[in-house]
């Protein structure tokens, strides 16, 4: 059991700024697989994704760094 994971964004604008930030931090060639989290978890668009998977995708995204 795995515990929750403490989400630093509760909105929209929260989850851009924070995936954009990562993008950056991680470079192109790695900010890229920032997509196939998304894709993973079925979203074509970071705009498309509900708050309840806000956690899934910054666990997703932190474990790309």
């Amino acid at each position: 059991f795995a515990p929750a994971i403490s989400c630093p964004f509760t909105d929209g604008k929260g989850l851009i700024d924070y995936v954009m930030s990562a993008y950056k931090a991680l470079g192109a060639a790695k900010g890229a697989n920032i997509q196939g989290v998304l894709t993973g978890m079925g979203y074509q668009n970071i705009n498309d994704v509900k708050p309840e998977h806000y956690a899934a995708l910054f666990a997703g995204v932190e474990a790309l760094k």
